[in-house]
């Protein structure tokens, strides 16, 4: 039993380890080169996809080209969505889109995106995205090696970047 609980220590402790890197911050060319148009960005912790975006004033895009700039600039497939949850005016003028990433229409856990526009214009954006995830199933084993009857079937990375 004791062997049971250390292997899926182990395991979830292995693939928490895999699935985080380390973020960073890119301005200037570097920004602009990772990201068409960007000033500053942060980089994902937990996913290839920048945290933070802020775009140079010259270069905010229109808020109504948001989800197709998304699928281009972040390489998503066909499969991953945005669900608009909700939409908030602040006393700055901006307007603030806050959106659950899907696939296959269904929600991914622990996913947001929030839009910060003024005037329609993109200024910025920050939350947590995935362009690559696949379904991991993990079977627990008791201590003579033998499946331990469930199966573990959870989100994870694809790849860390």
């Amino acid at each position: 039993m004791k062997n049971r609980h250390y292997f899926l220590l182990f395991l979830l402790s292995f693939l928490f380890r895999t699935a985080v890197t380390q973020g960073g911050e890119l301005t200037g060319k570097e920004a602009q080169d990772k990201i068409n148009g960007a000033e500053k960005i942060i980089t994902g912790t937990y996913s290839n996809i920048p945290e933070y975006i802020l775009f140079r004033k010259e270069s905010q895009l229109p808020y109504s080209k948001f989800l197709s700039w998304t699928h281009t600039a972040f390489s998503l497939s066909s499969a991953y969505g945005l669900k608009l949850l909700n939409t908030e005016n602040d006393d700055l003028g901006m307007t603030h889109y806050r959106y659950q990433q899907t696939y296959n229409g269904f929600p991914i856990v622990g996913t947001m995106l929030i839009v910060h526009t003024k005037s329609d214009m993109i200024s910025s954006m920050n939350g947590v995205t995935f362009n690559t995830i696949q379904p991991l199933t993990a079977a627990l084993l008791d201590e003579q090696g033998r499946l331990f009857g469930r199966v573990l079937t959870s989100w994870v990375l694809e790849e860390a970047v």
